[in-house]
């Protein structure tokens, strides 16, 4: 028997999650004399991103809001380095959680769904590409 996919999307459209809003804007505070000057395009993509995803602050601030939160949780990122980092700060505030990305093992994917399943951790931080392959039974 070929396990269910659950995906972030039917979660949002069944409520067990809130869709999410995005905004933009044209602002580099404390970065923008890194940009005088410099070529555009993936550089300047590259480190945007370095400073949004490695931002303590920022980080910090998405543990406290998990850990807030009705328990289990599930927090989404685009990149691993960005996940270890959002996972090390949970675990700095006590909070159980696991870190799925594409490469985890479905079997370790799986018991981690059904530790979320049974309470034994309160929450899931995974790449957008887990989300897409993640296998666990409906």
């Amino acid at each position: 028997m070929v396990p269910r996919r659950i995906l972030s999307s039917e979660l949002i459209e069944k409520g067990y999650l809130v869709p999410v809003k995005i905004y933009f804007a044209h602002y580099f505070p404390k970065y923008a004399k890194d940009f005088e000057g410099k070529r555009g395009g993936p550089w300047l993509f590259n480190k945007v991103k370095k400073a949004v995803f490695q931002d303590p602050v920022r980080n910090q601030l998405i543990a406290r809001i998990a850990y807030k939160s009705p328990k289990p949780f599930m927090i989404l990122v685009k990149e691993i380095k960005h996940g270890e980092l959002i996972e090390k700060e949970c675990r700095k505030l006590g909070l159980k959680v696991a870190f799925l990305y594409g490469q985890v093992d479905p079997d370790i994917r799986a018991m981690i769904f059904n530790l979320v399943r049974g309470a034994k951790i309160d929450g899931i931080i995974c790449t957008t590409l887990a989300d897409r392959a993640s296998m666990a039974p409906a």
